[in-house]
């Protein structure tokens, strides 16, 4: 792999309701990002459309979570 690469975590499903889940997620993804960072990589998540994209959406300026550089959406509704 080579620096700079983007690497990917592939974020299954969670109930976003579940307001302690949806941190604990969130949380994780945040120090996702800034260890891939550190080490000279670009963070990447795969979330369903209307799951966990939406959350990462809702927290896209917070300055509590380092966003990732990229997010590959999942949209499971037939089209």
């Amino acid at each position: 792999m080579f620096k700079g690469s983007a690497i990917y975590y592939d974020m299954e499903q969670y109930t976003t309701t579940n307001i302690p889940c949806r941190t604990a997620v969130l949380t994780f993804l945040s120090a996702w990002t800034k260890r891939l960072h550190a080490l000279g990589y670009v963070s990447g998540v795969y979330e369903n459309l209307h799951n966990g994209a939406g959350d990462l959406a809702s927290v896209y300026t917070s300055k509590l979570y380092a966003r990732p550089d990229a997010l590959w959406v999942a949209r499971y509704d037939g089209n």
